[in-house]
């Protein structure tokens, strides 16, 4: 296995079809018979959440000749894996439709909160005037 090969590309959580590419950090060199097969075996996860840093393990290949492990090399991430913001998060769990539907509530509420209170402001001046 050669360095910077990529052998898995999970994907990022919150991110909807993002993918990170994992790699291996160094080259993995094993003397062989000739004809004869080295298998590997990838431990990788399948979906990553950020933030983790460029070449963080987070999985393992495990090359395998005659049915043994004779080598096992890290997986790294090939760049950053950003950390989801809090409304990231919230339109990838409701959905943009959802979400739109909420903030507009919110604002909604908002609005009714501020002109409730311009309604009673106004009402206590008039008092005050008389």
């Amino acid at each position: 296995m050669t360095r910077g090969t990529v052998v898995a590309q999970p994907k990022i959580r919150y991110r909807g079809s993002d993918r990170v590419s994992l790699t291996v950090p160094r080259t993995a060199v094993l003397t062989v018979r000739r004809g004869q097969r080295v298998s590997k075996r990838v431990s990788a996860p399948s979906t990553v959440d950020g933030p983790i840093p460029k070449n963080r393990a987070v999985g393992t290949v495990a090359l395998d000749y005659r049915g043994k492990v004779v080598r096992t090399v890290p997986l790294v991430t090939a760049s950053d894996v950003p950390a989801a913001s809090l409304p990231r998060k919230i339109v990838a769990t409701l959905g943009v439709p959802f979400a739109a539907l909420a903030f507009l509530a919110l604002v909604a509420v908002l609005v009714g909160a501020l002109r409730a209170r311009a309604v009673r402001a106004a009402g206590e001046g008039r008092l005050r005037q008389r």
